[in-house]
């Protein structure tokens, strides 16, 4: 883990003030670390297993917020990584898989609960709403499908050659990130 100077984000998640300014005091100061859980896949063929992650805590003395600063790849307020995201999209929107069937074939846990029977509302809020790193602006009046294959499609433009596959998929989530 990178020390607290070396992962200072260079500006607050909050407010935006940077974090330093030559000639004045920090803006950010380390605030500790939270430990956190992620469904992450590790490999391509299988389910995701559950890891825990330790992000860096950092006070923003301006506005009073708390920036978090983890590995590539962790959503905030997400359970699944975004690499497990893109793959779930993958899979329900260019194979196209019933979202029951996507939901099996990436959870970490083997049974759900009654209430999920038949739907993983996930997707679709994923396909509207994923936090995207550059500002991925979707044309209004696209279904939640169309949506995720967009998204998709982005993440393997910066795969490297090759077949479309969760492989690529999660190349490509490693630049997107």
């Amino acid at each position: 883990m990178p020390s607290a100077d070396a992962a200072r984000p260079s500006r607050c998640g909050a407010c935006g003030e940077p974090s330093r300014v030559v000639g004045e005091a920090l803006g950010l100061h380390g605030h500790g670390l939270r430990a956190r859980q992620l469904y992450e896949l590790l490999q391509t063929a299988g389910p995701s297993k559950t890891l825990e992650v330790v992000l860096r805590r950092y006070f923003c003395v301006r506005c009073s917020g708390i920036t978090m600063v983890g590995p590539r790849g962790v959503v905030p307020r997400h359970l699944y990584g975004l690499g497990t995201i893109l793959v779930a999209l993958w899979m329900w929107s260019m194979w196209p898989l019933p979202a029951p069937k996507v939901r099996d074939a990436l959870r970490p846990w083997r049974r759900s609960g009654d209430a999920c029977i038949g739907r993983w509302a996930s997707l679709e809020r994923w396909a509207r709403r994923l936090p995207w790193p550059n500002k991925l602006e979707l044309p209004p009046g696209l279904r939640p499908r169309e949506m995720a294959r967009r998204r998709v499609q982005v993440a393997l433009s910066y795969a490297p050659t090759g077949p479309p596959d969760a492989a690529a998929v999660m190349a490509g989530c490693v630049q997107v990130a």
